[in-house]
């Protein structure tokens, strides 16, 4: 099973598409099923789902205590990626992070976390937890 992560935007995204070997994040529109059922989630009207370079969100799933350790060095670079559109994104109003299991996108959200986008970075990052949602503020 893996983990999907779903970020909502204010302002339309630029998608883009998997490549092995080379793509560390991309954004993809969600298929219509997933659509209806993150729309009640997020306040913010464009949603997308994120890819890491697993070709699924289960890249972004970096421990705090590997961040030194060269294996996880392709989960690095798709973190640091993440943490690079959230700051970036979130420069024009809050982005919205939703993070499930594939196939659960319909579960109710367990927890809500607000956290400053500005003050995110590898070393203070905040993981995947299913069924969080995650609203990064300006």
């Amino acid at each position: 099973m893996c983990y999907c992560v779903y970020i909502a935007t204010i302002e339309p995204q630029e998608k883009s598409t998997f490549i092995p070997n080379e793509t560390e994040l991309y954004l993809e529109e969600p298929i219509q099923k997933e659509l209806e059922d993150l729309r009640d989630k997020f306040s913010n009207p464009h949603i997308y789902y994120v890819g890491s370079y697993t070709n699924c969100s289960c890249g972004f799933d970096l421990p705090s205590d590997q961040l030194e350790n060269p294996v996880w060095e392709d989960a690095k670079r798709s973190v640091a990626r993440l943490i690079d559109l959230i700051k970036l994104k979130s420069r024009w109003g809050n982005l919205e992070f939703y993070c499930c299991w594939a196939g659960n996108t319909a579960s109710a959200v367990e927890e809500h976390v607000h956290l400053k986008a500005g003050s995110t970075s590898l070393d203070s990052y905040f993981g995947l937890t299913e069924n969080q949602l995650i609203i990064f503020e300006a």
